[in-house]
């Protein structure tokens, strides 16, 4: 297995960052898709990507998460 550069890594990350799709970033950095699929997992980086400051971090159908229609119905909010 080739070993990828820090490079190409960190590169990956500032183009997921600005919004470009996984199969975008494999063809700008001449790597397959499944090397950036597995760098977004193995790294997080949907972590960053999806969450802002403040934001409640868990299961957004959570008990007492706002919008939660369900939970509302039943009486648990």
């Amino acid at each position: 297995m080739a070993i990828v550069s820090n490079e190409k890594l960190n590169e990956a990350y500032k183009l997921y960052k600005k919004g470009l799709k996984l199969v975008e970033i494999a063809n700008r950095l001449y790597v397959t898709d499944g090397t950036v699929r597995r760098w977004k997992k193995n790294y997080e980086w949907d972590n960053e990507r999806s969450r802002k400051k403040g934001d409640p971090i868990g299961d957004k159908n959570a008990t007492g998460t706002p919008g939660n229609k369900n939970a509302e119905k039943f009486g648990y909010i």
